[in-house]
């Protein structure tokens, strides 16, 4: 139901949203359980899921009914800045780690990460997350290189240039 509404308003699952409210009036599951939730959370990249008596629709949180298992849910689709953000630098990471994909490095092979992007706010965002970014794709270094002659691709709707380089070369 989740995964619907999101397609429907066109928000990628790598795209972090705060909430999914859920009233359920179905006798064998009342409640959802702490691991119940936990994988929603996963499942549908949202922050917080939480058991409600009432769900109120408005123009961000959309609400959808399942009359068989007696479920309703509310997705709020609001995206604030931290969120935004958040889902930006899951989409470069998926950029970097396709390239290493493409380009025949082993898993755990350390890199480093050149880009360049002429969108200062873009730009402010992988810097600002640059050591998670790190951390994540197994890199040593991250570096803006205004000469990048790497890979043209699009990251929320902006150009970056990537270039992955082995960290013994």
């Amino acid at each position: 139901m989740g995964n619907s509404i999101r397609t429907q308003n066109q928000l990628k699952i790598r795209q972090p949203l705060s909430k999914l409210e859920v009233r359920s009036i179905n006798e064998v599951i009342p409640v959802l359980s702490d691991w119940m939730k936990e994988i929603i959370k996963s499942e549908l990249n949202v922050k917080n899921v939480l058991d409600v008596i009432n769900i109120t629709e408005s123009a961000d949180n959309i609400i959808q009914e399942n009359m068989s298992l007696k479920v309703t849910i509310g997705l709020l689709t609001s995206i604030t800045d931290e969120l935004k953000e958040e889902g930006i630098v899951r989409d470069f990471v998926r950029l970097i780690q396709s390239l290493r994909k493409s380009r025949g490095f082993v898993q755990g092979e350390k890199i480093k990460i050149e880009f360049y992007s002429e969108n200062l706010a873009l730009k402010d965002i992988i810097v600002r997350n640059e050591n998670s970014i790190k951390e994540i794709v197994g890199a040593e270094k991250i570096i803006e290189n205004t000469n990048n002659p790497g890979l043209e691709q699009k990251l929320d709707g902006k150009i970056v240039k990537l270039t992955l380089i082995k960290s013994n070369e």
